[in-house]
């Protein structure tokens, strides 16, 4: 019974993880409340984050705050940086006019904690931020500090200074908004003021009604004292001694009378302790011998119960462990999966055990490829060689998410994505190809900078293709989400066929996307174990 007991919790617990993110805000409360130190102020830091993404900006302030106060405490400053970036954005996104300035504010409070050289991705988002901040406000100096700093970081090149930088429209636009500000804190002030004038008008009111109901009693005294003659007042006081004097004697009697009573009461009790005394002594025996019992009885039900409640206590304890790693676990292989599979494939296999095949009438299929990669493989140190294919990579993904397309996999230095899948969309072949463009201008950006060093670098060859694919789920124990047909095979080709800085692709892509690229046709051109492409290079 027990074994079917604690299995049902396990699935209690999995299913209760899979309501949403209103669970996981609730879980990571939990979390918090059992953490200490630094695990107490990541997890301050991450229910801040939930909280933002279900847009309750204004409810994840006090977390990040309060984890801000436990960093500062403890003189941990990048994870005190980290809170200060959380609170910022929250306050920003929850706020007024105030708020988004104090939102900035913290935001650089952030920037000038963080210590030097400590956690560059947190600097470069704060800098984003900033320089966003500063554009929206439109203030132009501001976003080109910030721009200049992004550009040192990344080392890109350096962004152009603005037109009229401190004009007179930005002074004007600056006064705009310290009246702005002025004007706001002038109506919380007579909110207040509006508050305090209504509390002393009640108990101005209260006052008058007291003065009044004093007038009317003294009104009445003075009518009372000038009606009466000083003859009548001594009789009425001589009235009110002899008065007082009967009342006396009566009590003196009244008193006599309850002492006799209470004499007699006395006697009374005398006699029934007596006969108490009597039955008492008869009764002491038996109890002795019934209390004697059932003393012994207590004790041995209290240590079982004792012993009962702290087996059940420990066994609680440990079930609420495990579900707590168990939720964990399970969020992580979550994050896993997504990294791996797109989110509609991975839902589908959490649900049915197994994600079917589809086929897809029209897809786009980007391949890419780096130019000399192997002869500069051999010359390059191996952890040299990792390091510059994942900063390329890194940005093809970014670039790529930017345009909604998904990436199928790396081999070696290849890399292939495609769009119109798994979702599919009838604009597909256009992101592709931006998503291209974008690629080789970062590309030749490096390029110069490299050049400008003397480092080796690469160029990239891109072939692009649209048609039919058929896409799934391949492998048991390390799943690959993977795309098959002639699609494939052809936008490999063009890649292969391609000039390096180039973006060669297909007839039918050109005919799809030529209503907004332009591209120069290269004529028939003979593809591996395809036979004759027809192909163009894209120009913008």
């Amino acid at each position: 019974m027990k074994k079917y007991t604690f299995t049902f919790l396990l699935f209690f617990a999995f299913s209760n993880f899979s309501f949403g993110q209103s669970t996981k805000i609730a879980t990571q409360k939990k979390i918090v409340e059992s953490s200490k130190g630094s695990e107490k102020i990541s997890a301050l830091i991450r229910l801040s984050e939930y909280l933002m993404a279900e847009d309750f900006h204004r409810k994840a302030i006090k977390p990040a705050k309060e984890a801000k106060k436990l960093a500062i405490d403890s003189n941990r400053k990048e994870l005190a940086a980290i809170a200060l970036n959380r609170e910022g954005k929250a306050t920003y996104s929850g706020g007024i006019l105030r708020g988004r300035r104090k939102g900035e504010n913290l935001l650089k409070e952030s920037l000038s904690i963080l210590p030097k050289g400590k956690n560059i991705n947190l600097k470069i988002e704060n800098l984003e931020l900033l320089e966003k901040y500063s554009r929206l406000r439109g203030n132009a100096m501001d976003s080109y500090k910030y721009k200049k700093e992004l550009a040192v970081i990344k080392g890109l090149p350096m962004p152009k200074p603005p037109e009229n930088v401190g004009g007179r429209f930005n002074k004007k636009r600056k006064m705009i908004e310290e009246i702005s500000e002025e004007k706001e804190e002038l109506t919380e002030e007579k909110e207040e003021l509006t508050e305090s004038l209504k509390s002393v008008t009640a108990e101005t009111k209260q006052l008058k009604t007291q003065r009044k109901r004093l007038d009317q009693a003294i009104t009445q005294q003075r009518e009372r004292i000038s009606t009466l003659s000083k003859y009548q007042m001594e009789q009425e006081m001589e009235l009110m001694e002899k008065a007082r004097l009967l009342d006396s004697l009566e009590f003196v009697r009244v008193l006599d009378s309850f002492k006799l009573k209470q004499q007699m009461v006395v006697l009374k009790e005398q006699n029934m302790e007596l006969r108490e005394q009597s039955m008492k002594l008869d009764l002491q025996k038996s109890q002795r011998n019934f209390w004697g019992v059932l003393s012994a009885l207590g004790l041995l039900i209290g240590i079982s119960l004792w012993s009962r409640y702290r087996s059940i206590k420990k066994h609680s304890d440990q079930l609420e462990e495990k579900n707590e790693i168990i939720a964990k676990e399970q969020e992580r292989s979550d994050e896993l999966l997504l990294n791996i599979l797109p989110q509609k494939v991975a839902e589908e296999l959490k649900e049915n055990g197994v994600a079917k095949a589809r086929k897809y009438d029209l897809a786009t299929v980007l391949f890419t490829d780096f130019v000399g990669f192997s002869k500069s493989a051999s010359e390059m140190a191996p952890e040299v060689l990792v390091y510059e294919l994942d900063f390329y990579f890194k940005k093809f993904d970014e670039i790529i998410t930017k345009y909604g397309l998904e990436k199928i996999k790396t081999i070696g230095d290849s890399y292939m994505c495609a769009g119109g899948l798994p979702n599919r969309s009838a604009n597909h072949p256009f992101k592709v190809m931006s998503a291209a463009i974008e690629i080789q201008k970062f590309m030749n950006q490096w390029k110069d900078h490299k050049k400008a060093k003397g480092e080796v670098f690469f160029e990239a060859r891109i072939g692009i293709h649209s048609g039919p694919i058929v896409a799934g789920v391949v492998g048991k124990k390390k799943y690959a989400y993977d795309i098959w047909g002639n699609t494939v095979n052809i936008a490999s080709r063009l890649e292969s066929a391609c000039e390096p800085g180039q973006i060669n692709i297909s007839k039918k892509t050109y005919d799809l996307v030529k209503s907004k690229f332009e591209a120069e046709t290269r004529g028939k051109i003979d593809a591996k174990n395809i036979g004759e492409i027809e192909m163009f290079y894209l120009k913008g």
